[in-house]
């Protein structure tokens, strides 16, 4: 019985904080991988914003340098193509489904989720000009190692959080398993006390248990006196009824 009360209280308390650690390392996920596709989708419109120019005017020079510039100063691979899909600037990012989402005019919405796992890379997509004048697409190729990073330290702390509190738990259910069940053990040490013949063995009234199991140890013990009492009686009965027999 002390192993059934020690396993149902820690699956319970185990499955409760999976509950709670599950969905909020999930979330946490999702909010880095929203706040990544945030900071670089504005990189990746002010891009758009400048090859849209570059483009109307002819002259690419200017976003050949920026694409550079952000390529050393970043380490991300960007690459502008025009609507026909001829390169016009950096290279290394190219990905044909957001780059045609991108053509239809839809800029890069969600990312996959962000796990300590992967992916390694994800690809944002920015259309350049708007509606009928989409005249290109930026691709952006963004490592995600430092946020992966993250989420992996975020998840390591839940987990450790998830670890102790199951430990908590576990040691708390043996404590409270213990505390049900020591009346009962009281009990079956009387129990057996009388059946090998000590009839003045009782339960110790230690405050400790239920108090339903506290009120049977007091009514066993009740009910070992009234049994004691019924031996002497017929004891001393059946010594009296002897005497008599012996000396009449």
């Amino acid at each position: 019985m002390h192993l059934r009360i020690l396993t149902v209280y820690t699956v319970l308390i185990a499955c409760l904080v999976a509950a709670l650690a599950v969905p909020f390392a999930r979330s946490y996920s999702s909010h880095r991988t929203g706040q990544l596709l945030l900071e670089r989708r504005a990189d990746a419109t002010r891009l758009a914003e400048l090859a849209d120019q570059a483009i109307r005017d002819g002259y690419t020079t200017g976003l050949v340098q920026e694409v550079s510039r952000y390529h050393r100063l970043y380490g991300t691979a960007v690459e502008i193509r025009g609507r026909d899909g001829e390169r016009v600037a950096g290279g290394g990012a190219w990905e044909r489904e957001p780059a045609e989402r991108a053509l239809s005019g839809r800029t890069t919405g969600s990312l996959p989720l962000v796990t300590p796992f992967g992916p390694g890379s994800v690809v944002i997509a920015e259309p350049v000009g708007r509606d009928a004048q989409v005249s290109g697409v930026v691709l952006m190729r963004v490592a995600t190692a430092t946020a992966r990073r993250e989420v992996a330290f975020v998840w390591a702390a839940v987990a450790g959080g998830s670890l102790i509190a199951v430990a908590c738990a576990l040691i708390a259910a043996r404590r409270l398993a213990r505390w049900i069940l020591r009346p009962v053990t009281e009990l079956d040490l009387t129990t057996r006390a009388i059946a090998e013949g000590r009839m003045d063995a009782r339960v110790r009234d230690g405050g400790h248990g239920p108090a339903e199991l506290r009120l049977l140890e007091r009514r066993f013990n009740a009910m070992a006196d009234a049994v004691s009492t019924a031996l002497e009686r017929q004891r001393a009965f059946v010594a009296d009824a002897s005497h008599e027999l012996r000396t009449p």
